[in-house]
């Protein structure tokens, strides 16, 4: 008896093992939006980008910057506006949400990395009228 709680012990301890080596051969990857890089695109993204852009927040490896750039082109106001809308329903056909891989493998990656499990936001139902696509929605307060 104590053999077998022995082997299984030891092959508890090898799949262990075994998992660290799937996590370093894992490929990086970060959502466009997710300044923060807590896995999730909220309000709280754009407000890390409106204090990284007044020095209230450091960036020293550039990964703020870098998961916060919606456009491309550096980080600045704009996309902590494009996360806003985002968040509050608009879909500005940008690459908010989307997954992106930092680097190339040498060999694939034994887990497949995939987005968030939420939907992303669709534009809101009108009454029938037309808007201009920079308005915001219309929140009343309870």
């Amino acid at each position: 008896m104590k053999k077998i709680i022995a082997l299984l012990l030891a092959a508890f301890i090898l799949s262990a093992f075994a998992g660290v080596a799937v996590a370093a051969d894992a490929v990086d990857a970060y959502l466009v939006g997710d300044a923060d890089g807590d896995g999730v695109i909220a309000i709280l993204d754009a407000t890390r980008i409106q204090r990284l852009l007044v020095d209230l927040v450091k960036d020293e490896d550039g990964s703020i910057a870098m998961r916060g750039d919606i456009r491309g082109d550096g980080v600045d106001i704009l996309d902590a506006t494009l996360i806003q809308r985002y968040v509050a329903g608009f879909d500005d056909g940008t690459n908010i949400g989307k997954l992106v891989y930092i680097g190339t493998p040498t060999e694939p990656a034994s887990e497949t990395i995939t987005e968030a499990p939420t939907d992303p936001p669709t534009e809101p139902a009108t009454q029938g009228a037309t808007r201009d696509p920079d308005e915001l929605p219309f929140v009343p307060k309870k």
